[in-house]
């Protein structure tokens, strides 16, 4: 199976960017893939999400949910930390695969893991539950 693809699109010039694919084999057979958009400084600024034929409701609902993240990830980290809390232990009849990541039980759940890896928001999600599991 297909790990992260790094694509090189990275040059010495301002601007330009490196993103990496994140390919999730579903248990329906289907395939989703996850972009996630590093800058020159290696800071993620965008996220793009493909599943399904373009023009269908599941592929456009997806569009629209990575360009809500998009602009969250661009704004605030702590609203994106809050979005992977959300996200995470949502589930579905479809199970999603990933080489590295593991399984998530949703889309919005591997959208979760994919954020996970790539803002390195670990640490602060186990504080996060951490704490309300001390309340």
């Amino acid at each position: 199976m297909e790990r992260a693809v790094h694509h090189a699109l990275r040059s010495t010039k301002p601007g330009e960017s490196l993103s990496t694919t994140y390919l999730f084999r579903g248990s329906a057979g289907n395939s989703l893939y996850i972009t996630v958009g590093v800058d020159e400084y290696g800071v993620v600024n965008s996220m793009f999400i493909n599943l399904g034929a373009s023009g269908s409701t599941i592929h456009n609902v997806c569009n629209a949910l990575a360009r809500v993240i998009s602009i969250a990830i661009q704004n605030d980290k702590a609203t994106v930390l809050q979005i992977v809390q959300t996200m995470e232990d949502v589930s579905s009849e479809v199970v999603w695969i990933h080489d590295d990541l593991g399984r998530a039980g949703s889309i919005p759940s591997a959208i979760a893991l994919v954020l996970l890896r790539q803002l390195k928001l670990e640490e602060e999600l186990e504080k996060l539950h951490t704490a309300e599991e001390e309340e």
